[in-house]
């Protein structure tokens, strides 16, 4: 009888303790990091805690008093459970913003690139020991008078280079503050847009670099990570953290949010295609997906994997299809409508290697093209091959 008794008094309290130690902690864990680690990483880091604190629950009841057949009996009944669940990681993704569901989709089939060719750098921008010297630059626009807007993320700064290279404005101070970690740059006909990846707040400036006080969205972000203005003045926000797109009109208030019906996952840029369609790239999840005007979901396509912080810029060119950065691989990606690379190419110079490229904008001309490298924290300004030129 007594040892039916404690059987029936341990049972409940196994149960129990598997639930909060499987559940309760690794999601403690997880929402407690002020930088979420990418979701592969999570999800080791979850289903290891979760299988070490079950065996040292188990291990502590058959210490205390359970060292009888029916201790053994739930040691062996907790494993089994366990193992046959596959643990937390096969169970269980977790959400970047708390409250928001974590996508559920699978990225595509791994494409194979081809071949790169060789670009050549024209010019550079952006070196030297002055004021000059960039600092783990993240983006880079340019206006109609070849001027380059570079996002200076580690100088906390936006800094204008001329024409001829030379530096022309700096803007650090916006309205609400101090600039953290300018992260991405969008350029309208009146001013530029500056999203902080860091405190999540949206800043402009005129051209001149003149902070814009009566620019303020009511818009609540987390860790957004691009921008893109479309040709009516307007500015969609991808806010990585909360796996989404938000359109900011021509009057600086929200008119849209897209995103839940695509399921998307920490999306990082996007870019308009000739039928406005919508490119969001996604690169932990190795998947860029197409959506509708309307944000419907529309293809899938699969790209290489690379971070969330420093993540692949994108470029569309009417005609040929979409220009891509990707950093890992130090290349530049050309994509065609139907979501398959068609060329390749890697920027060669023979002073320095450049390393980590990410934002990329035509020159005004549309016969070069401006390149950041995040690795090299300078600029360069390559040739765009011929078979993109017109």
């Amino acid at each position: 009888m007594g040892v039916l008794l404690t059987g029936v008094v341990a049972l409940p309290l196994t149960v129990l303790a598997y639930f909060a130690f499987n559940r309760l902690l690794p999601a403690l864990l997880i929402e407690g990091d002020e930088a979420p680690a990418p979701l592969a990483t999570r999800r080791r880091r979850s289903s290891r805690l979760a299988r070490m604190t079950s065996l040292v629950w188990l291990w502590l009841q058959t210490r205390l008093g359970l060292g009888s057949w029916v201790g053994i009996a739930v040691l062996l009944g907790g494993l089994a459970l366990f193992a046959s669940r596959g643990g937390l990681a096969q169970r269980t993704s977790a959400p970047d913003r708390p409250g928001q569901p974590a996508p559920a989709a699978a990225a595509p089939a791994v494409v194979q690139l081809p071949e790169p060719q060789p670009l050549a750098v024209l010019r550079r921008i952006g070196q030297g020991s002055d004021l000059a010297q960039l600092s783990d630059p993240r983006d880079l626009v340019a206006d109609s008078s070849g001027g380059v807007y570079v996002a200076d993320a580690g100088n906390h700064r936006v800094i204008k280079f001329n024409a001829d290279g030379s530096v022309g404005a700096q803007m650090t101070d916006t309205a609400a503050g101090k600039l953290v970690e300018p992260a991405s740059l969008a350029i309208l006909s009146n001013g530029i847009v500056v999203a902080d990846g860091e405190t999540g707040q949206l800043a402009k400036f005129d051209l001149q670099g003149r902070s814009v006080a009566d620019f303020a969205p009511k818009v609540a972000l987390y860790h957004p990570r691009g921008l893109l203005a479309d040709p009516s003045g307007a500015v969609y926000v991808i806010d990585t953290g909360g796996n989404r797109l938000v359109r900011i009109g021509p009057d600086g208030n929200v008119d849209g949010d897209f995103g839940a019906a695509a399921k998307l996952d920490q999306p990082t840029g996007a870019a308009l295609d000739d039928q406005r369609n919508l490119l969001v790239i996604q690169p932990d999840a190795k998947r860029l997906d197409r959506l509708h005007p309307d944000g419907t979901p529309d293809l899938r396509w699969s790209v290489p994997s690379t971070g969330t912080v420093r993540p692949p810029h994108l470029l569309w060119l009417p005609g040929h299809g979409l220009l891509m950065t990707l950093p890992n691989l130090g290349l530049l990606a050309l994509y065609g409508p139907d979501g398959l690379p068609k060329a390749t190419w890697t920027v060669t110079d023979q002073a320095e290697p450049l390393q980590g490229p990410l934002g990329l904008v035509l020159s005004p001309n549309k016969q070069s093209l401006f390149v950041l490298w995040n690795g090299s924290n300078q600029v360069t300004e390559v040739d765009l091959p011929a078979e993109l030129k017109g």
